[in-house]
């Protein structure tokens, strides 16, 4: 299930959920090519990640883009994750964690 009231309107009314097939076809109805996953939590949203990644493959969208938390040290299984779910493309979003300091 995927919470879809995240907006800035809809997160005021009543909780939106639906499957995740269905949250996938709807960005796809509306154009969307890509799912963006936020917030990562590094490895701990792992699972969902992995569903997300799936239904979007099933569904037809190439490109899923996990963010937050993405370091040097996660980088790989998360990156795995994607591509084992058979999502051709991941763009994972690292931003300055992996620059050195």
């Amino acid at each position: 299930e995927v919470l879809i009231s995240t907006g800035v309107s809809s997160s005021q009314g009543t909780p939106a959920r639906v499957s995740c097939d269905a949250a996938v076809r709807m960005m796809l109805d509306s154009g969307a090519h890509a799912a963006k996953f936020f917030p990562m939590g590094g490895e701990k949203s792992l699972p969902e990640l992995y569903a997300l990644a799936t239904t979007a493959a099933r569904n037809g969208m190439t490109l899923i883009e996990p963010t937050g938390g993405i370091d040097l040290d996660n980088f790989g299984i998360i990156l795995q994750s994607c591509l084992e779910a058979g999502v051709p493309r991941v763009m994972p979003h690292v931003y300055s964690s992996i620059i050195d300091s």
